[in-house]
């Protein structure tokens, strides 16, 4: 076989390896978006498949949705119940070029709920070069009397001391449990997912709960910081 033939005959093999991953991925793809599909109507939740509302940009706020191009939204499941709207979908979207490429996807479950006032926040596990930069004086709030939180998460916040507050032994015990777990948080939303991570069908039930679980906590914790509040101004009435 002359040279000609080879370079031929290899092209023909890449394309054909090409063509066999894509209908494989396509036919993945096809089975989760069934499987979730199932799982919406077993529980009476509404299902797109597309985001045809853009949903997306009713989160534009929180920074997950700022990074990288090409970004997609599907499998957007729906529900609302004692005024919480809660939406769980995939997310995905690719940074870098060339071989330093990379796409990564993600289940998000996204919440909103007049119970909810939060500063802007982020809360992501620790890595090894937030390590390093919190060698060089780059912020991370860390709390003291919770040395395992704080050594397993990266939490940032422009209001410190009000982010602060939000947080007490059961929901560091929450996250310490579940210890890849990314979370924003901004006014009556928030966001809980798992970098790099796709939820199987067959566990969206518990990532359900785990979400409202950390919705009701902090919730929880919300009111009981105003009504503390409303004390202390009564308080402070009833002296003057």
């Amino acid at each position: 076989m002359n040279d000609i033939g080879i370079v031929i005959g290899f092209g023909v093999l890449v394309v054909g390896i090409i063509v066999a991953v894509s209908v494989y991925t396509a036919r993945l793809q096809r089975l989760r978006r069934e499987a979730i599909q199932q799982f919406a109507q077993e529980l009476g939740l509404t299902f797109s498949a597309e985001d045809t509302e853009q949903f997306r940009t009713r989160l534009s706020e929180f920074q997950l949705f700022k990074e990288g191009r090409a970004q997609k939204l599907c499998n957007l499941l729906r529900a609302e119940a004692e005024g919480v709207q809660m939406s769980v979908f995939d997310y995905q979207f690719t940074t870098g070029s060339g071989k330093q490429q990379h796409t990564s996807h993600q289940t998000v479950l996204a919440l909103e709920s007049n119970s909810l006032l939060f500063p802007p926040l982020t809360l992501r596990p620790e890595g090894f070069l937030d390590a390093i930069a919190g060698a060089f004086g780059f912020r991370d709030i860390d709390f003291e009397e919770h040395p395992e939180f704080s050594r397993r998460f990266m939490l940032k916040s422009p209001n410190e001391e009000q982010t602060r507050k939000l947080f007490d032994t059961d929901i560091f015990q929450f996250f310490v449990e579940r210890r890849d777990i990314a979370l924003e948080g901004n006014r009556n939303k928030l966001i809980f997912y798992r970098r790099n991570k796709c939820v199987k069908p067959a566990d969206l039930k518990t990532f359900l709960a785990d979400g409202l679980q950390l919705n009701n906590m902090f919730a929880t914790r919300m009111a009981r910081l105003e009504q503390a509040a409303d004390a202390e101004t009564q308080s402070r009435s009833s002296l003057s």
